[in-house]
């Protein structure tokens, strides 16, 4: 996809056009797919604002009950199924402002063109990491951590790696993780200059993508530790 869009210079749709008229519909298809799994991502997202502001309280609002805090004041889940109005149910104000904070951000981010992208690029890209960072050193020293990390790092099962439920879910995080066949790629590597190896930035990108990902598992997993000493 990388090396499509450098070569066409053109975003996803266009891109198809230009290979073959015929195939048109490829990137209609993409852009449609990229749509609902954008929409479904940015309602997730939405989800984290309620948190962030309560966070600032204290005590923290979901000490005594998290999955209460989640269901009741997050969600405004109905007391009981039958009160509850036909259809969808009514929307609730809360997440609805949230998910229009996350759709203005990612509207802005690149309503201006790839320069201020390139900008936001920076923010998004280096603030998870440090975050990340700091997550993984104050989980370290949490009690239990220890056993958490060992845990971790020391039960490996070689037998799970022959079912193919294992595999399942290692491709859907791939997938969702480096967004491939979305054409999302196509379009960012459009930029990309005629003698840039995107091949090399493509490897690299893959391999510091999984990278994180097992880096921030030492973070969950001392916080899984910790629990499992309070408890």
């Amino acid at each position: 996809e990388m090396i499509v869009g450098q070569y066409t210079g053109l975003s996803t749709i266009p891109t198809y056009n230009k290979i073959r008229p015929r195939w048109l519909s490829f990137g209609f298809a993409q852009a449609l797919m990229l749509f609902l799994v954008q929409s479904y991502f940015s309602m997730i997202i939405a989800y984290t604002l309620p948190y962030i502001a309560a966070s600032c309280q204290d005590p923290l609002p979901w000490l005594d009950s998290s999955e209460e805090y989640w269901k009741v004041t997050v969600l405004n889940k109905f007391d009981d199924l039958d009160d509850k109005p036909a259809g969808l149910g009514p929307i609730q104000p809360k997440l609805a402002l949230s998910l229009f904070i996350v759709c203005c951000i990612t509207y802005f981010s690149i309503a201006f063109g790839k320069k201020i992208l390139a900008q936001v690029t920076y923010v998004t890209v280096i603030m998870p990491i440090i975050l990340i960072i700091i997550f993984v050193i104050r989980t370290a020293f949490l009690p239990g951590a220890g056993a958490g990390i060992q845990f971790y790092i020391g039960k490996f099962e070689g037998r799970e790696l022959l079912s193919l439920n294992v595999w399942a879910t290692a491709l859907s995080q791939i997938l969702f993780s480096l967004s491939p066949g979305f054409g999302t790629a196509i379009t960012y590597s459009s930029f990309a200059k005629p003698k840039e190896d995107v091949f090399k930035i493509c490897m690299i990108v893959a391999v510091t993508n999984s990278v994180f990902s097992i880096i921030g598992g030492f973070g969950i997993f001392a916080m899984v530790g910790n629990m499992a000493f309070k408890d």
